[in-house]
This record gives C-alpha cells, structure tokens and sequence, in this order.
C-alpha cells in the first residue's frame, strides 16, 4: 500500500486450539468445526483472516461468539470450554506450556499467516519506533532462527 513500508519477519503456521478435554479436541474436519462455538483474538475487523480458511473450502464461516484482544481471555475460556480458535503455531509451545488447550488434529492444513511490521514510509521513524523495530527482529531471530 503507498506511505507503507514493510518489513517480513516471519510466517507461522495457523491451527485451530480447543481445551484438552472438548468434544473438538479430535475432530479432523474443518466442516464440523464450523457448527462450533467460536473466539477470534483480535477485533472484529480481523474476520476476514477467520473466514478465509472457511471460504476456501466453500464452508460457510462460523461468526464469533467473542473477539476480543486479550489472548490470556481468549485462552482462558477455550481451555475451559468447548470453544474453538484460530492460533499461531509458532506460539504453541510457550502457550501449551501454561494453558490446558491442545491443537485439533485437522486433516487439511490452515493458510499459514505471515507477521511484518508496517510503518509509514513517508516520515522518518523515530529513535524509539527504530530501537523497537530492531527487538523485535531479534527476538524473531532468537525465537524462531529466521
């Protein structure tokens, strides 16, 4: 997009969480998942994210029950519920670690998500945003090797 400069940092497979112990938690069909009760981390102009893995497979979307922008919510309610959502999987281990949730065993594979970081291109960062712009691609490198 003009006035925008991006810069890729890395691209995470995207799975679909549910808690341990959900009627979910060994379903392999996205169709099925569907009729489901959905959370969506982010707000509600990130559907478009959500109901792609659906369209693609000519599945009609499921609407969230919840958005929200606190992953510690979110998760708070799939590990206790029979809720589902979308999750990065690069943040799977650190997450599995500390949540009772596990990852639903799809048959097909989700479109994987890429993470960038988007800043304006028509005026000069600042100290700030480039101090915080290099400690992310760090911590990228450190995380993930890329």
């Amino acid at each position: 997009t003009a006035g925008l400069s991006v810069s890729f940092l890395i691209e995470t497979p995207i799975v679909v969480i549910t808690g341990k112990n959900s009627r979910w938690s060994k379903e392999t069909s996205l169709e099925a998942l569907a009729q489901g009760d959905w959370l969506m981390i982010g707000s509600r102009e990130r559907l478009p994210y959500l109901r792609r893995h659906f369209n693609s497979r000519g599945i009609e979307p499921p609407e969230p029950l919840i958005t929200s922008d606190s992953i510690n919510s979110v998760l708070s309610l799939v590990q206790d519920g029979e809720f589902l959502c979308t999750f990065p999987g690069l943040l799977l281990d650190h997450t599995q670690e500390r949540w009772d949730i596990t990852v639903v065993p799809l048959s097909e594979a989700l479109q994987s998500a890429k993470i960038a970081i988007i800043t304006s291109s028509e005026r000069p960062p600042t100290p700030a945003l480039l101090h915080f712009c290099d400690c992310v691609s760090q911590i990228t490198k450190n995380e993930f090797g890329t």
